[in-house]
């Protein structure tokens, strides 16, 4: 749903979707929960921002998630995204291959950049590029013929801690278009609870996370990035 305009009393709460069983979105912390009907807004893409907004650049991006519905509402709740710790922290400590293996999970869509993973896995041989997920609405163009690329395929949120227990480094190597530019991607927390390093496009709410996150913006730069990565 989209934001809507509330009366003195209401609120508006900002809440992206955690994954996990039985999860609760409007509970918080310490057994709290919202009262009301606060509505629950994904994201805040407006139907033409394609046509109206152009990405920002480098670290300085800030998040946007909570700021449309401000204009609205000044009562607004932003709840930032969050994992399942303890599903992805017992992943036990891998020691690094001889041949790293540079790994992602989630939907593999129209938002990622396979031309970047395809000139990855190019100029790096060595590195295994396993990739798990959905590819429908993906162009698979670029990875196709690569020998060190896998494509896996969906596997359930069950299995997501296995999977994530065999890559070296991780990658979130989304395009940056007005839709992830206000993105949370909850496996970023998930990476980062399974203690791996994480390379990132520097989308806004990843910036935000610091130094937890490394990020680049081409193919050298991630190259480098997950090198340093490897290499810590």
């Amino acid at each position: 749903c989209g934001p809507r305009r509330h009366g003195g009393g209401g609120a508006v709460a900002i809440l992206v979707a955690t994954r996990g069983p039985g999860a609760d979105p409007f509970r918080l912390a310490g057994g709290l929960r919202l009262s009301g009907s606060p509505q629950r807004i994904l994201d805040e893409r407006e139907p033409d921002a394609g046509a109206r907004e152009q990405p920002s650049r480098g670290r300085r991006s800030r998040p946007r998630l909570g700021r449309g519905p401000r204009k609205l509402n000044s009562r607004v709740l932003r709840l930032p995204n969050a994992c399942e710790f303890e599903h992805f922290s017992g992943i036990p400590i891998r020691t690094p291959a001889a041949r790293p293996v540079v790994g992602y999970y989630g939907a593999i869509s129209d938002w990622f950049d396979s031309r970047l993973v395809g000139e990855l896995a190019a100029r790096n041989p060595d590195w295994r590029f396993v990739l798990v997920g959905s590819t429908f609405g993906a162009d698979l163009g670029p990875l196709e013929g690569r020998p060190n690329v896998e494509l896996i395929g969906e596997v359930s949120y069950t299995e997501l801690p296995r999977w994530l227990e065999q890559f070296d480094v991780c990658v979130i190597p989304f395009r940056r278009t007005p839709l992830t530019e206000a993105t949370d991607p909850v496996k970023v927390y998930e990476m980062l609870a399974g203690g791996k390093p994480v390379v990132s496009t520097p989308l806004p709410e990843i910036v935000a996370l610091g130094s937890l996150v490394r990020v680049a913006e081409d193919v050298a730069g991630f190259e480098e990035e997950i090198r340093t990565a490897l290499s810590s």
